[in-house]
């Protein structure tokens, strides 16, 4: 698909911690990217999204609790089937890479090594995106989940990585951190990334099942 700009908001499942006795610790961590390759599109799925907030989550009269987002570990499957329903057919795609930790170097399971791990992942995900010639900008939105500091170091170390790998130097590389409740694309990507990590976690395909055609890659870093 030819575009001139590239939309990209990302989302995680899982948790990158190594305490193996610690309750909740996961052995696989998740990062999705969902792509939108023009601005109609992102109009389209925020649409989607608000529509399943309003008609399926908080339609009920006299609901003393307002739900401000969607998130894949809080809705059901039918509410998912109807966001899904409401998507565009086209001008959009799913990124995936999921980490098995159980196999990760120790010096990478420090602060400092997770870190680094996290924005090379994120850096290698969006590598896999065919990115045009003609491509004039591309906006990156993750989800706000880190310290100032870890912010800043993720965002220089992304724009000088993907100023590596664009076609052409006049290409615009923008990252942002928001509130997944404040951002509706935030807010999809994570019933995506939800959905692979209910595969991955507990072998259950039925929602993936109705998005994985939208997958246009995936992969698991480092399997056994």
């Amino acid at each position: 698909m030819v575009t001139e700009n590239l939309y990209l908001f990302l989302d995680e499942s899982g948790d990158l911690g190594f305490d193996w006795t610690k309750k909740g610790t996961t052995p696989y961590f998740i990062i999705t990217l969902l792509v939108c390759y023009d601005e109609n599109t992102v109009k389209k799925i925020k649409s989607a999204v608000q529509k399943t907030l309003k008609n399926k989550v908080n339609h009920k009269k006299n609901k003393t609790r307002i739900m401000q987002e969607l998130k894949g570990g809080s809705i059901e499957l039918p509410i998912k089937k109807y966001f899904f329903m409401h998507l565009p057919a086209e001008g959009w795609g799913i990124y995936a890479i999921t980490l098995d930790k159980r196999n990760i170097y120790p010096h990478l399971q420090s602060k400092a090594g997770k870190q680094k791990l996290y924005n090379f992942l994120s850096k290698f995900l969006i590598s896999k995106i065919n990115i045009p010639e003609t491509l004039k900008s591309i906006s990156l939105v993750m989800d706000r989940c880190k310290k100032i500091d870890d912010i800043n170091d993720c965002n220089n170390y992304l724009r000088n990585e993907i100023f590596r790998i664009l076609p052409s130097i006049k290409t615009v590389f923008d990252v942002t951190h928001e509130m997944s409740h404040k951002n509706h694309l935030l807010q999809a990507a994570d019933l995506f990334c939800w959905g692979i990590f209910r595969k991955m976690m507990q072998n259950d395909s039925s929602w993936y099942e109705v998005f994985k055609k939208k997958v246009v890659f995936e992969e698991v870093y480092w399997p056994e």
